[in-house]
């Protein structure tokens, strides 16, 4: 014999022992979610690959199917969502079922030691009207009541209704749900259902006030039956606050001293209260209950197990399918009613007992049977109560570590279910990898693009050869322009200017030679332009060499960068290896004045410099007009002279511009087209931008490889998360 304080504290064991598992469930929940969420976005993803009508990713990706997951998802977090509410309650649950009038109530009184106020019950009609647990309290008794929000009613209660009797919309406030009305069919106004609908629509004014309550409501157990029950203990059916009542607790000391956390489920009797009925069974059982106890009292007339027994019974065992069967913790409580109105029933006890077996699923759909007095207390106890807590101490423990592994099973089977899955989201990629055309294609339209680039930049080439030892017309248009220039400005002064400036410096020789220098500076500065016009010269030659990469090279859908810059941009170009030295350097090269023509043009201004031009000898020192005007002479011959020379000299030269495009041209073209290994460089820079150079050849390739991208990522994502951790 097992002593209170033992029992009590092999029940808060068996309680404490479950708690800690509740943070690794969360953690379990979290992580289906974050899997669901994966799988999602690749299902997602899936259906927009296949809508791109690509026939290679239609056959590669039809045999995939990551719907079917979802429902998976729901069921096993619907499964953690039971398991986490079991083990965070602070009591063992004992749950009473069965239909009306089969002394339910009846039961829980004795267990409970409360009465009839508390728990109604009554000969007719279904009494109790709302679900209540009931906690041992060896110190206190009162009830906490928790009323439906409006909100919450409308949609739990009183929409389900609208959907069964297809009322259309369902009310948006409780004013349109007092106006509701039913249909005209008999058959809808007077089944069950529709008769339910009536009395929460026809007393909607007498219970309104509650749903506006908001916090539990604590009162004393002496106010409990006006919350709870349908009818009065006189059987007068005039009460309704029960139909906005979502739960009740009930807080009294049990008869039983050694029960310690223990609590009774007592669920209104199923069959004739209200539609989801059966739902709310089946959420009980799944999370409320550890412990469940039929209720069935046979009619000492004579009975036999009937279609709503078993249909009891299949729907009870719904609540923690394939997760914990429930012959392995229920009871079977055959009401023995020995005397008074219903006659002693024990003949007919026995025979339901008897064909128990044969009558449910299972060699043994319960832990036990047992025929009982359910009034008396002495009976339910020894008989019921003892055994039910023993089985629970004994059993417990197995139970939970059976749910668990059974969720476990499921979460296991699942992950690997979506694992194979992903394995094969991954092999059809590579499968659409193997068989992507994309590279055949991409030689296809290179090699006759790469022969017409080097035929182009050959051709350039050729023509510039030709043109090398000829005179650029613009570069010679340049000089001619420049010369004429310097011939009408010269810089000398007139006869009478030289006659005042040898009066202001008292010679005319200082005159002369300070002349020089305006004459040689003004010359010289008519050429300081000339860098621009070998800049214009080269810009051009690039140009024209731009334009075979952008149009025989087919590279105008590459850049944005005019011609001018294009080679600007290629040399920044980290797809082109080393090419991109080549065209950094191209882009760079300028002809230069200083380079070509400064040392050519400085040799010829000696007679335009003092101490090397000659002397000034003046035929009569005496007469200033005289020697104004050989001193003009003098200077104007000299810059003659000097122009001359410079027009003789350079003209030998303007080819040079053109030798000098030449030959940084063909270097390019050699260092592009012909240097070691150039073919397979252009090659990978082709492929780099094959989309743009080859648009409506490439388009559909390249579309294919950012799907199928987005697509290896999100199952490499779903990959990692679903590495899931067992749940100890």
């Amino acid at each position: 014999m097992k002593t209170v304080i033992d029992k009590k504290t092999q029940i808060a064991d068996i309680v404490a022992t479950r708690q800690p598992l509740i943070t690794q469930i969360e953690a379990r929940q979290a992580r289906l979610l974050a899997i669901a969420r994966a799988i999602r976005s690749l299902s997602d993803t899936q259906t927009q690959l296949m809508k791109s009508n690509d026939p290679i990713i239609l056959e590669c990706l039809k045999s995939i199917d990551f719907s079917a997951f979802q429902p998976r998802f729901n069921t096993e977090l619907e499964n953690l969502n039971k398991l986490k509410s079991r083990f965070s309650r602070k009591t063992l649950n004992i749950g009473v079922i069965g239909r009306a009038r089969q002394g339910k109530s009846r039961l829980l009184q004795t267990l409970s030691g409360l009465s009839s106020n508390e728990i109604p019950d009554g000969d007719r009609e279904t009494c109790t009207g709302v679900r209540s647990t009931i906690y041992h309290h060896p110190i206190d008794s009162y009830a906490e009541i928790v009323f439906y929000s409006e909100e919450e009613f409308l949609r739990e209660v009183i929409a389900p209704y609208y959907h069964a009797l297809n009322l259309g919309p369902v009310p948006v406030n409780l004013d349109q749900f007092a106006k509701a009305v039913l249909p005209s069919s008999s058959l809808a106004v007077q089944s069950a259902m529709g008769k339910h609908f009536l009395e929460y629509r026809n007393f909607v004014q007498a219970y309104r006030p509650l749903l506006k309550v908001g916090a539990p409501q604590r009162i004393s157990l002496q106010d409990l039956r006006q919350y709870v029950a349908q009818d009065r203990p006189d059987g007068k059916r005039d009460l309704h606050n029960y139909l906005a009542v979502r739960d009740v607790k009930i807080y009294t000391k049990f008869p039983y001293e050694d029960v310690g956390q223990i609590a009774l489920l007592d669920m209104p009797g199923l069959g004739d209260t209200g539609l989801g009925d059966e739902e709310r069974l089946i959420k009980a059982l799944g999370e409320d209950i550890d412990f469940a106890l039929f209720v069935r009292m046979p009619k000492s007339t004579g009975d036999l197990w009937e279609k709503f027994d078993t249909q009891l019974y299949d729907t009870a065992q719904q609540a923690l399918k394939d997760l914990l069967p429930l012959n392995d913790w229920s009871y079977m409580v055959l009401n023995n009613t020995v005397s008074g109105s219903k006659g002693n029933n024990t003949t007919n006890c026995v025979s339901l007992q008897n064909g128990i077996t044969s009558t449910f699923p299972g060699n043994h759909p319960f832990v036990e049977s047992v025929i009982v007095d359910c009034t008396d207390s002495l009976k339910v106890n020894a008989n019921l109560l003892e055994p039910v807590l023993n089985y629970l101490l004994d059993n417990m423990n197995r139970l939970d570590r059976q749910y668990v592994e059974a969720c476990q099973q499921g979460i296991t089977k699942l992950q690997q279910e979506i694992e194979a899955e992903l394995e094969k989201a991954l092999l059809a990629v590579e499968s659409i990898a193997s068989s992507d055309d994309s590279y055949k294609r991409f030689r296809e339209c290179f090699m006759p693009t790469w022969k017409e680039l080097k035929i182009g930049l050959d051709s350039l080439v050729n023509e510039m050869r030709k043109k090398s030892n000829q005179e650029d017309p613009a570069f010679v248009d340049y000089f001619v322009k420049r010369f004429e220039v310097c011939k009408n400005d010269t810089g000398i002064p007139t006869i009478e200017q030289i006659k005042d400036l040898a009066s202001a410096k008292g010679a005319f020789k200082k005159v002369y030679f300070d002349c020089f220098d305006e004459i040689r500076t003004r010359l010289t500065y008519k050429f300081i332009s000339l860098d621009e016009a070998l800049k214009k010269s080269m810009s051009d030659v690039k140009s024209k060499t731009a334009q075979v990469f952008l149009q025989q090279g087919r590279l105008a859908g590459v850049t944005q960068a005019k011609e001018d810059k294009f080679f600007d941009e290629m040399g920044e170009n980290s797809n082109l290896g080393r090419l991109r030295h080549v065209f950094r350097a191209f882009a760079r090269y300028e002809l230069s004045y200083r380079g070509f023509f400064q040392q050519r043009i400085r040799k010829h201004l000696d007679r335009l410099i003092t101490d090397r031009a000659t002397d000034l000898k003046l035929s009569d020192p005496s007469n200033p007009t005289t020697c104004a005007t050989e001193v003009f002479n003098l200077l104007k011959k000299a810059q003659a002279d000097t122009v001359s020379a410079l027009q003789t000299e350079l003209s030998k030269y303007f080819v040079e511009p053109s030798q000098a495009a030449f030959a940084v041209v063909e270097e390019f073209v050699d260092q592009t087209i012909r240097a070691e290994g150039v073919d397979e460089e252009w090659g990978n820079y082709y492929r780099s931008v094959q989309d743009r150079v080859w648009e409506a050849d490439f388009k559909k390739i390249t579309d294919r490889k950012r799907i199928l991208d987005e697509w290896h990522m999100h199952v490499k994502n779903a990959q990692q998360i679903s590495k899931l951790a067992p749940l100890q």
